[in-house]
């Protein structure tokens, strides 16, 4: 497991995320099995949360080389109530009730698959997920990880490994 620590925004969301574990099953055929515990604690009475997954992003390779990826999202589970709404860049869960309020310390339970599609690269293999993403708008206290791909992971050379983004304000171990 990989522990870190994020500070995303100066302007936070009416709650803070105390933990959050995420565990990505990778199969062969780039489809991936995520599941995330959150742990949150709302300073001011709320219905829940959002959480935004993005469905498209753009890679850039080599030689200018730029590339839409597009992922589908499917067998949706969360430990409360919920709604889904898709837009053209994203799947947003809207995960809580719509009549009732909470406040203090909660914790949320989500489970999907992700479907990465067709591999854009033909002769190596990528595995490139951005496990926290841009979309909080809060701060996340703790984080950890686990990734389990299909293969026994080599270190092939020095572009093989694990990247964190500007986002971060700790490293890992």
């Amino acid at each position: 497991l990989i522990n870190t620590v994020f500070s995303l925004c100066a302007f936070a969301e009416n709650f803070y995320i105390t933990d959050y574990y995420i565990d990505l099953d990778v199969k062969e055929n780039r489809d991936v099995v995520i599941t995330e515990d959150i742990g949150v604690y709302f300073t001011s009475h709320s219905h829940g949360i959002y959480r935004t997954i993005p469905t498209r992003t753009y890679m850039f390779y080599e030689k200018g080389e730029k590339k839409l990826l597009k992922a589908k999202i499917s067998d949706i589970q969360v430990s409360e109530s919920y709604t889904i709404q898709p837009s053209m860049m994203s799947t947003i869960i809207k995960i809580g009730d719509p009549v009732a309020y909470v406040y203090g310390p909660k914790h949320y339970k989500i489970k999907y698959t992700y479907s990465l599609g067709v591999d854009p690269l033909k002769d190596q293999d990528e595995f490139y997920f951005n496990i926290i993403g841009t979309q909080w708008n809060t701060s996340i206290n703790n984080v950890k990880f686990k990734i389990t791909l299909p293969k026994p992971y080599e270190e092939l050379n020095k572009t093989t490994g694990f990247s964190m983004g500007v986002f971060s304000n700790k490293g890992y171990d």
